[in-house]
């Protein structure tokens, strides 16, 4: 991937500094995988004489007895078999990467949303403290008894 020249397409010129906040939208995530799942749902429906065919090594296209009972049909349904083999493992391959990155996404989303609502806690768990007077009340360590030894 190349640096992004301004028309989009790259990776950014740098990334955020620690000062910087980053902001994910959550719906927009949601809106993104809905619709890859979507497409994704698609190509796995396909009916017959599709990719999906291929991905299920489908054989049938093209028989070795209508190539004809000879050395060079049965050679040509033997390479045939063996491309619809490669094409539908490759297919097969870009199918469950294809659902990894729908599944990153939604991880993405919901590590977010986790994220916030246990930051959303603690911050309002801290408030209710603070407005409690929780602490210490009246003087000294709490030591008592001996030992002399500092913590």
């Amino acid at each position: 991937m190349v640096r992004d020249g301004g028309g989009g397409g790259g990776y950014p010129r740098s990334l955020p500094s620690v000062g910087d906040s980053v902001e994910v939208d959550r719906e927009a995530l949601r809106d993104i995988a809905k619709r890859l799942q979507a497409d994704l749902d698609e190509l796995n429906g396909w009916n017959n004489g599709s990719l999906k065919d291929l991905q299920n090594n489908e054989q049938e296209w093209i028989p070795e007895n209508a190539l004809g009972d000879y050395n060079a049909g049965q050679q040509i349904a033997k390479t045939f078999t063996q491309a619809y083999a490669q094409i539908g493992s490759t297919y097969s391959q870009f199918v469950g990467s294809y659902q990894q990155v729908i599944t990153g996404i939604l991880q993405t989303v919901n590590g977010y949303q986790r994220a916030e609502d246990a930051t959303a806690d603690a911050a309002s768990r801290a408030n209710a403290g603070g407005q409690s007077g929780g602490g210490q009340a009246g003087g000294g360590s709490g030591g008592g008894g001996g030992g002399g030894g500092a913590w």
